[in-house]
């Protein structure tokens, strides 16, 4: 069963890692003390507004990809079909400076711990 990734509003972008085609983001809730980490098979867009370290203010997952998202995937000679879009839009995004993650994958995983010291 899939996760509803909308479980990251409210926490802080902390990590970004894009190896290939895969990615992995870190998100923290400071005031929960958990840590959660998403991964997936694909690829990841960012805006020239740096996305990391801000809080999280919506998610958006969907069956559709976007004109950028589905160039993208054409251009890796990879069929958009097989894709979902994903839109992570940070705190303090605005219609003129966008603050955004755009990815489009085939499957991910979101995972989460405690980040209590041991």
């Amino acid at each position: 069963m899939e996760v509803n990734p909308t479980v990251i509003i409210g926490t802080t972008l902390s990590e970004i890692q894009k190896k290939a085609d895969k990615v992995k983001l870190v998100f923290e809730n400071r005031k929960t003390k958990r840590a959660f980490t998403l991964t997936f098979d694909g690829f990841l867009l960012e805006t020239a507004g740096p996305a990391l370290n801000k809080r999280v203010k919506d998610v958006l997952l969907s069956h559709v990809l976007g004109f950028r998202t589905a160039s993208q995937v054409r251009s890796l000679k990879k069929d958009p079909h097989n894709y979902r879009q994903i839109l992570i839009q940070m705190d303090g995004s605005t219609e003129e400076y966008k603050f955004e993650l755009l990815g489009a994958f085939t499957k991910y995983k979101l995972s989460s711990k405690s980040n209590t010291p041991v």
